[in-house]
């Protein structure tokens, strides 16, 4: 459609977002997985290594936090809304020293 037409972008991005974390967050609350309290919110990401299922360059994700005190969720899980957990491993140091720039 086009903008001529009132169709913006980055609006429609962000309500599709919207729609398919609560399609998300209702899918992991029934897989059990021994995760509550957690946070998602639609973010834009760059990917470029070697996984053939993701694509390359920049795309929306939903970034998923919860805290360090649940397991972390295993790297292969797929569901129905989603397709590949990235960073499943990453310590909580780790995560601050990356975005603090320190190393």
């Amino acid at each position: 459609m086009p903008k001529s037409q009132g169709f913006h972008p980055q609006i429609f991005e962000r309500s599709c977002m919207q729609d398919v974390a609560s399609e998300l967050k209702n899918e992991i609350a029934k897989m059990s997985l021994n995760v509550s309290g957690f946070s998602m919110a639609p973010v834009k990401r760059n990917y470029a290594f070697e996984r053939s299922d993701i694509p390359i360059g920049e795309n929306y994700v939903l970034k998923i936090n919860y805290p360090f005190r649940y397991p972390p969720l295993s790297a292969d899980l797929k569901g129905e809304t989603f397709s590949a957990l990235l960073g499943t491993h990453s310590s909580a140091l780790e995560l601050f020293l990356v975005k603090r720039k320190i190393k």
